[in-house]
């Protein structure tokens, strides 16, 4: 009985680790750092998280980029998804 090759879903995930200051509760500055899940310069990295964390004083001076490649088998993808097909006959 010949077995079905295995299949696989292959995705690259680009992270940037944003590193910078931000004015604190008490007026002074402070470190700041968050990730991003794509590329962006330290300008648009800014603009990002000003907005995703409302605070105007956030200011990025430094990016570090790392991007990786991960597989898994559908097989593997299929017991671990969640399914979100909406009004759709399985």
């Amino acid at each position: 009985m010949a077995t079905e090759p295995q299949t696989f879903i292959y995705r690259t995930i680009t992270t940037t680790v944003c590193n910078g200051q931000h004015i604190d509760d008490h007026g002074e500055f402070a470190d700041f750092t968050d990730i991003i899940l794509k590329n962006v310069s330290p300008q648009e990295a800014t603009r990002i998280l000003r907005t995703r964390h409302g605070d105007q004083s956030i200011t990025i001076n430094n990016v570090e980029t790392d991007t990786r490649r991960y597989s898994m088998s559908i097989t593997q993808f299929l017991s671990l998804a969640e399914d979100i097909t909406e009004g759709e006959s399985k």
